[in-house]
């Protein structure tokens, strides 16, 4: 390739020691390419490290355990294991599975929740050289058993609470079966390579299935041992806060045992609640732990002094609210406070940012640099490397590559794909995961990150980017929190959001609405672990009565909550484009959480879409008075598909558009019989105050004028003014019979909202003669079809001829 396309400098994450001779696909420093102008151009950043390790997750464990057999391993209420207790139990576990007939390399599935005998689970499946694949017990019925078909699992290790009939056959081993007291000394490990599978984690699809990440024992070697930023130390106490189907919990126990420090076991209900979180930490003497973003804005929010005393905090899994990082820096920062970023499909972390100051004007915290082994790549629309500075993907390389989706060779060579930037942090035949996630290299090698590419979406015409909204939102001073999405279909697709907010009169109209849905989820999750052999029915019950219960509790506080919204979207309409101004704005107690600890985005835009639009205008405002009002409130009802609009609704908020709003001036000009010309006048009275009285109001005293516009009307929307670039001659320049008049015009997108009224103003200005490209299947058809777009959108077609 020639030097523009190999311009690359990986920028050291970590300071590096002479290494050895590093193993052919180890990441490495390489200085950086010269542009045809002789500068380095970096697009990517490296993470170097001591040295690479030639061993597995199971040979660490035993020397560890070894080297310190009475250290505490373990602790929980009321236990502790050691570090020879726990090796001693793992071999067991190992013996028994080699013994009942699991094979080198296969996949073990353990439903089994965060436990001392899930841990000792994990290291006996290692032990036995096969593979441990993580099920939450509490997942759907159908989610378990499609996991268990997908990864063609024979074997399962599961607790007493989960029923045969959801293992469908599969050998069942007892969490007890394994600890059986045979054999009295310990047994040796099947031999496994540092690139073989370790792990298997079934993340969210955007199909809606869930796909099946295969990690090696080298991929999380890296973080758990060679990255010092992630690294605990021998005399460190990690508290678990991670659900063991989140790869994050990994890190967690190979962090904690490979290094000697000891792992801390607390329950659900602990870390949820930052008064006993808190008690914990002190109580416990806890020096490291992780938190998902959400936990993280929580506790942050409530008592941000609480994580001072540790020596380690590592939060992340979405995206982090400056407020918050600013709330825990004023505070008293922990040891090392750590912004941790990284996708499954590139073994848990990928980079890390160790955040010691936050401008006061950052709109978001940095995802910074790489950790030990793994190469970044900034990576334009094109394919090209990205300059410093230039938004585009992020390409991950090195050790932490997945070996791919299970049994999906399609996905995953679409995901995963040759690394073309080898001589620049990799080797040759080595492979790059496309995060799709944006972002951008700083000067100084720190990563920022934009957000996803796949949460851009295009509505009316116009890009939207979600995160860019979210962002905005959570700029207002009364809001903590948000998440944005689309709802609806068809033309009725629109952007709604739901934000949280630690005002006591935000917090007073959904308390109960958090505690309502909390319950009834809980309820719904007992429900399913203790009868999913009644089927499916018993899990879609459980579920709609959840949602049933959550809309229930969200209309009770929405009479209290309504102002915040209010305000929100004022203030929106303030700082983003018209076409980015979320149309549905509801607030919330907090917003739920995925197993994983991201917002739980899909099943707030669920409940929003159950009570969206046919409820929107029920709650608040006086109804229309009079026959007028009632007349334009049904045009209002039958173009936005609501069942109530009150006199003081606003257009925009019940999910109008500005096509939306053509189609209703339309409507009422010819429902209060105004000629075709007033239809102009009617949208700009639609845009400038868009409530219904105000609108009504005006279609009256259009009504009084007669046929002509009165002295105090507002000029019409001059579609093609508004829609020419700034440094082109509008059609008004253009003197009617003057020299630049063109005589005829070749139109495209002449059905389109513009279009048609381009067509109005081009005719009315005198150019003879209007070609127009329309799809039809004659000549008749494409002209029926032209008049019916103008009608629509309020214009009467001009006399016309085909051809």
């Amino acid at each position: 390739m020639s030097p523009e396309h190999t311009r690359h400098t990986p920028i050291p994450g970590e300071p590096t020691a002479a290494p050895a001779a590093p193993a052919p696909s180890a990441p490495s420093a390489r200085p950086p390419a010269a542009d045809a102008d002789g500068r380095g151009r970096p697009h990517a950043a490296a993470g170097g490290r001591e040295r690479r390790r030639d061993t597995t997750l199971s040979e660490l464990f035993e020397a560890q355990a070894r080297k310190t057999p009475d250290a505490p391993a373990l602790t929980w209420h009321g236990g502790r294991w050691s570090y020879a207790e726990l090796r001693l139990r793992a071999h067991r576990a190992a013996h028994r599975l080699r013994e009942r007939g699991v094979r080198e390399g296969e996949a073990v599935a353990l439903l089994l929740p965060r436990s001392p005998e899930a841990v000792a689970a994990v290291l006996g499946v290692l032990h036995a050289g096969a593979v441990f694949l993580p099920v939450d017990p509490s997942h759907p019925a159908t989610r378990v058993r499609h996991v268990l078909g997908d990864a063609s699992v024979r074997h399962v290790v599961a607790g007493a609470d989960v029923p045969d009939a959801l293992l469908h056959g599969r050998q069942r081993h007892a969490p007890a079966d394994l600890a059986h007291e045979w054999p009295p000394a310990p047994v040796d490990a099947r031999r496994r390579a540092p690139g073989d599978p370790a792990y298997i984690i079934y993340t969210s699809g955007s199909t809606g299935r869930p796909k099946a990440v295969v990690c090696t024992h080298r991929g999380l070697l890296r973080v758990a041992v060679d990255t010092p930023e992630l690294r605990p130390d021998s005399g460190d106490r990690v508290l678990a806060t991670t659900n063991p189907t989140f790869d994050v919990s990994c890190w967690e126990l190979f962090g904690t045992l490979l290094n000697g420090a000891c792992l801390h076991l607390a329950d659900t209900g602990t870390l949820l609640s930052t008064d006993a979180l808190a008690e914990l930490l002190e109580e416990r003497r806890i020096t490291t732990m992780w938190l998902s973003a959400g936990l993280f804005h929580q506790h942050a929010r409530a008592r941000p002094g609480m994580f001072a005393p540790l020596r380690r905090l590592v939060a992340g899994g979405d995206t982090l609210n400056p407020s918050a990082v600013r709330a825990v820096l004023r505070h008293g920062r922990p040891g090392r406070f750590l912004n941790g970023y990284g996708p499954t499909e590139n073994t848990v972390f990928s980079t890390v940012h160790r955040i010691e100051r936050l401008a006061a004007d950052a709109a978001s915290v940095p995802i910074g640099r790489p950790v030990a082994g793994t190469v970044a790549h900034v990576v334009g629309p094109d394919g090209e490397p990205a300059a410093p500075g230039e938004r585009g993907e992020l390409w991950l390389g090195g050790d932490g590559v997945a070996a791919g989706y299970l049994g999906d060779a399609e996905k995953t060579a679409r995901h995963f794909v040759p690394d073309r930037f080898a001589g620049a942090g990799g080797p040759a035949g080595s492979r790059l995961y496309r995060t799709g996630d944006v972002v951008s290299l700083r000067e100084d090698g720190v990563l920022e990150f934009h957000g996803r590419r796949d949460r851009q979406v295009k509505l009316r015409g116009y890009r939207v980017e979600l995160d860019e909204v979210e962002a905005a939102l959570t700029e207002h001073p009364e809001v903590t929190g948000a998440a944005v999405g689309v709802i609806g279909e068809g033309a009725g697709r629109r952007l709604a959001a739901v934000v949280t907010t630690d005002t006591p009169a935000g917090h007073a109209g959904h308390a109960e609405q958090t505690e309502h849905a909390e319950h009834a989820e809980h309820a719904g999750r007992a429900g399913r672990a203790g009868r999913a052999e009644q089927g499916e029915r018993t899990e879609q019950a459980g579920r709609a009565e959840q949602a049933g219960q959550a809309e229930e509790a969200q209309r009770a506080g929405r009479a209290e909550g309504g102002a915040l919204p209010d305000r929100v979207r004022a203030y929106a309409r303030d700082t983003l484009p018209a076409h980015m101004v979320p149309a549905r704005l509801a607030v919330a107690g907090e917003l739920p959480l995925t197993s994983s600890g991201k917002t739980d985005r899909r099943r707030l835009l669920h409940l929003l879409e159950r009570q969206d639009g046919r409820r929107a205008g029920r709650d608040s405002g006086p109804a229309p008075a009079g026959r007028d009002e009632r007349r334009t409130a049904a045009v209002w009802r039958r173009a936005l598909d609501v069942d109530e609009v009150p006199a003081d609704a606003d257009f925009f908020a019940l999910g109008g558009t500005s096509l939306r709003a053509t189609q209703v001036a339309a409507a009422v000009r010819r429902l209060f019989g105004l000629p075709p010309e007033r239809g102009r006048e009617l949208v700009r009275a639609l845009l400038d105050d868009p409530t219904l009285e105000s609108f009504t109001r005006r279609v009256r005293e259009m009504e009084a004028e007669g046929h002509t516009a009165g002295p105090g009307a507002q000029p019409a929307v001059d579609f093609a003014r508004e829609a020419a670039p700034p440094d082109l001659p509008r059609l008004g320049a253009l003197a009617a019979g003057g020299p630049r008049t063109p005589r005829t015009v070749f139109l495209t997108g002449a059905t389109g909202f513009l279009g048609v009224h381009l067509i109005d103003q081009l005719v009315r200005r005198g150019v003879r003669r209007v070609h127009c490209l329309v799809r039809a299947g004659g000549e008749a058809q494409a002209m029926s079809r032209l008049a019916s777009r103008m009608r629509r959108h309020g214009v009467d077609p001009p006399p016309s001829r085909a051809g």
